[in-house]
């Protein structure tokens, strides 16, 4: 039984990654040359966390390449980055699956390459793998690693931008109603007088 590395390790790995899941054509049809067939990758992570070869024909996966290439990437991404031997660890399928389905609303946001030369965005990647996964990395506490997940995590930021943008449309809106009821005001007060 393989035991989990810590952050730095996994870093490391990340910049090892293979150009080919950058430059590469996909396919989600076999037998087209020159391209790597993106269910052939999935069924080969799910066969290595328990789904066996039988249940090969039970695995189906839509996605629109044209306008998801890049979660089709960090597809590859995590199959690549799931090969590593500390991940050797009895891992229920259940939750790869879940990791390949957690990655689609992040590949709106961030680019795979980013995940891969991005210091921060590298770190974030490991956290989402590692949180989908329900792991938690060599010399963290939970509330350490959930603690700096939460600080990078691309999908809170971009909720926090949001959100600060409705409150300072909020306070903006408040303003010009505020002003409109003073101008009523000091109308009202020049008619009186």
């Amino acid at each position: 039984m393989s035991e989990l590395k810590d952050l730095q390790y996994y870093l490391q790995f990340l910049s090892k990654a293979p150009n080919l899941i950058l430059i590469k054509k996909i396919s989600i049809h076999p037998n087209i040359s020159d391209h790597i067939y993106l269910l052939a990758i999935i069924k080969d992570l799910y066969s290595r966390f328990g789904l066996s070869i039988e249940d090969w024909n039970t695995i189906s996966f839509q996605i629109d390449l044209q306008k998801n290439e890049n979660y089709a990437r960090m597809i590859l991404l995590a199959s690549y980055f799931l090969s590593d031997s500390s991940f050797d660890l009895g891992i229920e399928l259940s939750k790869v699956k879940k990791l390949i389905f957690d990655l689609e609303p992040i590949s709106e946001i961030v680019q795979v390459k980013d995940f891969l030369f991005d210091m921060e965005r590298k770190e974030e990647f490991v956290r989402i793998c590692f949180y989908s996964l329900d792991l938690i990395l060599k010399n963290e506490t939970k509330e350490k690693f959930l603690d700096r997940f939460k600080s990078i995590d691309s999908i809170e930021r971009k909720f926090m931008f949001e959100e600060s943008k409705k409150a300072r449309e909020r306070a903006r809106l408040l303003r010009e109603e505020m002003a409109r009821k003073e101008a009523e005001e000091a109308a009202s007060k020049m008619d009186r007088e």
